[in-house]
């Protein structure tokens, strides 16, 4: 089932209530909505998912490890998840409403009020600027290597 996800272009809403799923297969779900762009609405009641589950499937919504794991590894499409229970999962598919672009801004406005330590120039400077950013640094350029070089250009924004 996971890796069909994955490779799925076209399914839209899956219910999946009552398959005993578990922590497990929860985890396998989360990793195919990593790369999943068609799936915006899941059910997931009554399938024992724990804690563990529940963490693989909130941080396949918003993978917090890196800028560019904000941006190109998190899920940005699912809006509704039924049966399972947990603030912090539903705080993330919140964030996914809105479209494709607000959901990403949301997110790395999310990751840069997190982890200030990241780039302590950019904690300071308004969301809306980065796309100004990415054209001076590069189109090419991922958004790990746009974050080394404002470090690395302290006056940049002075």
């Amino acid at each position: 089932l996971a890796e069909g996800l994955r490779v799925n272009c076209r399914l839209g809403v899956l219910g999946l209530d009552g398959n005993n799923i578990q922590d497990a297969g929860a985890t396998s779900i989360a990793h195919a909505l990593q790369s999943n762009t068609s799936l915006f609405w899941i059910c997931l009641g009554r399938n024992q998912i724990g804690e563990v589950g529940t963490k693989s499937i909130a941080d396949a919504i918003y993978d917090d490890r890196s800028p560019q794991n904000v941006l190109d590894k998190s899920n940005h499409h699912i809006e509704q998840i039924y049966g399972i229970l947990n603030d912090t999962l539903r705080i993330r598919i919140r964030w996914n409403r809105g479209g494709i672009r607000e959901t990403r801004r949301r997110k790395l406005a999310r990751f840069l009020s997190d982890h200030p330590e990241y780039c302590p120039k950019l904690a300071e400077v308004d969301i809306k600027c980065l796309p100004k950013l990415l054209c001076k640094v590069g189109r090419d350029c991922s958004t790990d290597a746009m974050f080394q070089h404002v470090r690395a250009m302290p006056d940049m924004f002075e």
